[in-house]
């Protein structure tokens, strides 16, 4: 499933709009130089976030793929075309609703979750990080926060699943080993993935709990990526 079903559309739309106007000659702007060409029509940037079930409204856990899927790029793009909008102004149009999504979203969670947080750097990644037009308009909406790109941090941005993934397996071998003698619903509960028990799995199992010192670890808050040579 791609990442859009849990973050919104990233730069799909613009690589959707891309194609179209190149003929598929082209599939991204990954600078962003080529839309930022353009101008942006903010009524079509308006009504599409105002209406998109995904910037109104809490996003579940899980979000069909559908939800972002070509049908709504090529949406975006008849709108530019009816109002007889350049490649380019087609392009920025496009690629401030991705931008303008983010800022939504972002000041949405730190509502709710971070109220009264100082001093905030916010980390971006994927291809949209590269793309100069999405991090100017972010920079220029959110002046209190410090953007960075996720590398600062020692994680190489082609790394980033990778990272997330050994992470999620960490904290859930953990919990596993440290919670087989609790009820099942309990266990259950606090369960963040699945793991298949190999032939070696007593003496992993032996082991972790030796790491830990037989108590239960809090979740991983700091990962540190080590370039092997």
């Amino acid at each position: 499933m791609s990442p859009s079903a849990y973050c919104g559309p990233g730069t799909m739309f613009i690589d959707y709009a891309m194609r179209y106007t190149s003929s598929n000659r082209v599939d991204n702007d990954r600078d962003g130089n080529y839309g930022a060409r353009g101008t942006v029509n903010q009524d079509i940037v308006d009504r599409f976030l105002s209406t998109h079930d995904y910037a109104v409204h809490t996003p579940p856990l899980s979000i069909a793929i559908e939800m972002f899927g070509q049908h709504e790029a090529q949406s975006l793009v008849d709108d530019c075309l009816y109002l007889g909008m350049s490649d380019t102004d087609t392009v920025a149009t496009i690629t401030r609703v991705t931008s303008e999504n983010i800022v939504i979203q972002y000041r949405r969670l730190m509502k709710t979750f971070f109220p009264d947080q100082k001093d905030i750097e916010m980390f971006v990644c994927g291809e949209g990080a590269k793309n100069m037009n999405i991090i100017d308009h972010l920079e220029e909406a959110l002046p209190e926060v410090l953007t960075k790109p996720l590398d600062d941090i020692g994680i190489p941005d082609c790394a980033k699943d990778s990272v997330r993934c050994a992470q999620l397996g960490l904290e859930t071998i953990l919990r596993h080993a440290l919670s087989e003698g609790k009820a099942e619903a309990e266990e259950q509960k606090n369960m963040l993935g699945n793991i298949v028990k190999g032939n070696n799995w007593g003496n992993t199992q032996q082991q972790i709990v030796h790491f830990s010192g037989g108590m239960e670890l809090p979740p991983v808050r700091r990962v540190i990526v080590e370039d092997e040579q």
